[in-house]
């Protein structure tokens, strides 16, 4: 496939949309709040996520499970919060893949915001991130409304520009899927304009971990076009970041992802 009969594509799936809807309640369809468990267990809903019962056998809310000395959290909808940071009592707290709190990484809440721009450098201390692009880089601060972004860089970066460019972009989403969905339905749709998966996982980006999902278009001239994703939860909100660049501003582009660091 040819580089400018993938301009419009590009530029189209650049300003996808999040989908927002509300998340369930850790219940059973005949059982209420009722835990079908032994009281002080671990047992699934039936949408197949973690939840904690009391010594009654009660749904456990907003709690924190202590075992073997280390620390759990039911969120206020009774699941277990995993691979996430969440707002506790105005502390921010980070969890693991398997649940469990990582101590040392709890830092003071602050206000969720879309960042500042400070020459080249983009500093969000809501979702504790920061990054700093090349002297030629073009920056964008969005106003978060449908259809803008926090954040776009690059040596073009108007959506019509026809030029060889790359984008870098963080969104934040409030989707009902966990994010290996999400990420499923990202590469699923690469997949229809014949992108390959070039990795799908777990990646440790600034400090925390997202899950990535790297995919790339090859071009008959040996050269490829890349989107790459990388997400993680905080309070209940996805923070994406969108890799979009040809080979010929790779450097570029790696230059910033090694930038990434936390914001202070």
């Amino acid at each position: 496939m040819k580089k400018n009969q993938m301009r419009k594509y590009i530029t189209a799936f650049a300003l996808g949309t999040a989908v927002w809807m509300a998340g369930a309640m850790c219940t059973w369809a005949d059982q209420g709040t009722q835990a079908a468990g032994a009281p002080g267990t671990w047992v699934l809903d039936e949408s197949g996520r973690f939840c904690h019962t009391d010594e009654n056998g009660q749904l456990q809310h907003s709690a924190w499970i202590e075992e073997g000395g280390r620390w759990k959290y039911v969120d206020e909808e009774g699941h277990m919060i995993l691979s996430a940071t969440k707002t506790i009592d105005g502390i921010q707290y980070t969890f693991g893949a398997d649940g469990f709190w990582l101590e040392g990484k709890e830092r003071q809440a602050v206000e969720l915001e879309l960042g500042r721009i400070e020459g080249k450098t983009y500093r969000n201390r809501w979702a504790d991130i920061r990054m700093t692009f090349p002297e030629a880089a073009v920056m964008k601060l969005g106003d978060g409304s449908k259809g803008t972004y926090p954040l776009a860089g690059g040596e073009h970066v108007e959506e019509d520009d026809p030029e060889l460019s790359y984008r870098i972009t963080l969104d934040f989403l409030q989707p009902e899927t966990d994010m290996d969905t999400y990420l499923g339905q990202f590469a699923a749709e690469q997949g229809k304009y014949e992108y390959k998966m070039d990795f799908a996982g777990p990646i440790s980006i600034g400090g925390y971990e997202y899950k990535a999902c790297r995919t790339s278009l090859a071009f008959s001239d040996g050269t490829a076009h890349h989107s790459d994703k990388y997400v993680r939860m905080l309070d209940g909100v996805m923070l994406e970041l969108h890799f979009d660049y040809f080979d010929e501003l790779r450097a570029q582009a790696d230059s910033v992802f090694a930038s990434i660091s936390p914001a202070e």
